[in-house]
Formats: structure tokens, C-alpha cells, sequence
């Protein structure tokens, strides 16, 4: 339990003191992924021991956020911090924090990218923009905590830029944009994407969300994981970014997925196709995921156990497969296959 150490009076420190407290906290993290491998799945277990010692990870990074702020510290240092801190809050679910630290991004980047005050005003050497996968993070962030309200993401979203620009031409830019920036393409691409998602949602289109949050066969997410996956080991975004979407996903396929399946269909067969169509559906599944059978199987007898669902065994007059019957929201079709495709 030997991750917290005494608080460094960060004043008398300076910023030497806050570097050799980055080291620290990387040989911390190290040693706390080597017990326990990070795990994207928002639904898995973990241990007492698990929870408190990740929880010791982020107290660690919010001490040396308190430390830069008391420094008035703001260099790449301070972005890689507050980017990985967040990263990190996300990855051990710790939604207040990594509110906290997202929120606080947009103004600090636009701190680094302004001119340095003096006789001839001049810019940071290396000017300072998110990266796709930041950016996608940031953003789902906002859908996910503020749902299903979509007020703050659409604001953060206007202010998003649609070609490349300079922080001075759009002081509140999430994405500020220079020569050093992703290229017109990429952030069209990625204004597309979160465009289409935010629409889908509002529209409740369960099908369209499916598409979009499969990391493994929706090209615009899976190009981005494969461009972050590998790294020194603290190249956590294209984990942190997996956790993200699939932390939406919960909320889609509880909100919206299996509402609709569930109002649409008075009788759902089990027959290995439907199944298979159904772990899509309801996004319990991505890419060519093969453990979809159990999976759905596990979602409904969850729902058995709510009194949601009953189950027909096969047998006489039930066909040879048995089927999942919806005890609620009986207005839709009565077939008992739901379409395949």
C-alpha cells in the first residue's frame, strides 16, 4: 500500500522538484500496471486492493497538478501532466476527477499557444494541439457525463475548429491549429465523426451507434487506436479512448439499444443468426467478437431476473431453438426473428 509518500512542499521545490515527482509517479504507475493490467472493460470486477491502490494513483497526479498550479507552471510538462492525469482517472473510473481535469484542458492549451508577453511577442518554440484520440476522448467525456443532455458538448463541439487556424483566430478553440497541427482532413474527419455520433444519439438510431462505436471495424476508431496502441507503456490513450467508447456503449445499449429492442419486439427466437444479430444490436459485441452467444444469453436472463423478459425453452409447439419474450412494450412486431443484416 507504499504508494502515497509525504506531500512536497512544492514552493521551496520549484520545478525540478515537480519533475523528479513525475519520475516517482511514472515508477508507481509501472508498478501498480504490473499487478494489475489495465483493463478497458468499464463492467469488470476488481479487488478492495485494486480500487484503493488506483485511487492512490490519481490522489498522486492531483498533488502534482497542485504543485504546477502553485508554480504557475504552464509547458509541454504541464499539458503531458494534466492529459495523462486524466487518462488515468478515466482508466480507474474515477469520473470526478477526470471531470475536473478535462474541463481545465481547453484554457490551458490556449495559455501555452498564446504569444509570450515582452517588446517582441513571440510564441512557445513548439506549439501545442490534442491529438485525434485526445480530442475523441474529450469529447465522448462530455456526452457521457452529461447525459442525456448534449448542451456542452454541441458548445464545446462550435468551437471546434473546421480548418486549420491560429489560437489568435479562434481564442476558444478545443483544437487550437497551426503548421504543427493535424491537417485539414484530419479534423474534418474528426468533426464528421463526433457530428454523427451526437446525431445518432438525438435520434435514438441504435443501428447507426452500433457502426460507430465498433473500436474494431469503424475505420475512423480503429485507425486511431492503431495509430497509439504500442509505446513505452505510458502511452495510454489509445486504452484510455477504448474505455471511453466503451463506457458510451453502456449507456447506449441501457438507454437506447435495448429500449428500442425491447418496445419493438413481442418475441425475440434464439436461434443462432437472431442471436448473433442481437449481441450487434445491443453492442455487446464488436468486430467479429465470437463469445456473442453467452453474451447474450448473460444479458437476458439479467432481464429474466428483472421480470423484463421470460424465456421459452424449446420444446413442443416452441420451435427447436426457444425463444426470449418481452414482457413489456408489446406495441411492435410480432414476428419472432428480427430482421438479419
Amino acid at each position: 500500500m507504499a504508494l502515497l509518500t509525504v506531500p512536497i512542499r512544492w514552493p521551496s521545490q520549484g520545478w525540478r522538484g515537480l519533475n523528479q515527482y513525475w519520475v516517482f509517479i511514472h515508477d508507481k504507475v509501472d508498478t501498480f500496471v504490473k499487478r494489475f493490467p489495465i483493463s478497458t472493460n468499464p463492467r469488470e470486477s476488481r479487488t478492495e486492493q485494486e480500487v484503493e491502490l488506483g485511487q492512490n494513483i490519481v490522489i498522486l497526479f492531483r498533488k502534482l497538478r497542485e504543485g504546477v498550479i502553485a508554480s504557475k507552471r504552464v509547458d509541454l510538462f504541464t499539458i503531458e501532466l494534466y492529459e495523462t492525469s486524466a487518462c488515468w482517472s478515466i482508466l480507474l473510473r474515477d469520473s470526478a476527477q477526470s471531470t475536473s481535469i478535462l474541463s481545465q484542458l481547453p484554457e490551458l492549451l490556449q495559455k501555452y499557444n498564446r504569444p509570450r508577453p515582452g517588446p517582441q511577442a513571440s510564441r512557445p518554440e513548439a506549439q501545442w494541439a490534442w491529438t485525434p484520440s485526445m480530442t475523441v476522448i474529450y469529447f465522448l467525456h462530455l456526452l457521457r457525463t452529461k447525459w442525456p443532455s448534449q448542451v456542452e458538448f454541441l458548445a464545446a463541439l462550435s468551437s471546434h475548429p473546421q480548418r486549420r487556424r491560429t489560437a489568435s483566430e479562434h481564442p476558444r478553440a478545443i483544437l487550437p491549429t497551426t503548421d504543427a497541427s493535424p491537417t485539414d482532413d484530419t479534423i474534418h474527419v474528426v468533426r464528421a465523426y463526433l457530428t454523427s455520433l451526437a446525431t445518432a444519439i438525438r435520434r435514438t438510431n441504435y443501428f447507426t451507434l452500433a457502426t460507430l462505436l465498433d473500436p474494431v471495424n469503424n475505420t475512423f476508431l480503429s485507425s486511431i487506436l492503431r495509430s497509439n496502441a504500442g509505446g513505452n507503456g505510458h502511452d495510454i490513450s489509445a486504452k484510455t479512448l477504448l474505455m471511453s467508447v466503451n463506457q458510451l456503449r453502456e449507456i447506449v445499449r441501457d438507454d437506447i439499444a435495448w429500449r428500442y429492442v425491447h418496445v419493438a419486439y413481442r418475441e425475440v427466437s434464439m436461434r443462432e443468426e437472431v442471436s448473433r444479430w442481437l449481441a450487434h444490436r445491443l453492442l455487446l459485441v464488436d468486430g467479429d467478437d465470437d463469445d456473442w452467444k453467452g453474451l447474450v444469453g448473460a444479458w437476458m436472463e439479467k432481464h429474466v431476473e428483472k421480470g423484463e423478459v421470460v424465456k421459452k425453452e424449446a420444446g413442443p409447439g416452441h420451435g427447436t431453438s426457444g425463444s426470449w419474450i418481452m414482457r413489456r412494450g408489446a406495441q411492435g412486431p410480432t414476428a419472432v426473428s428480427p430482421p438479419v443484416g
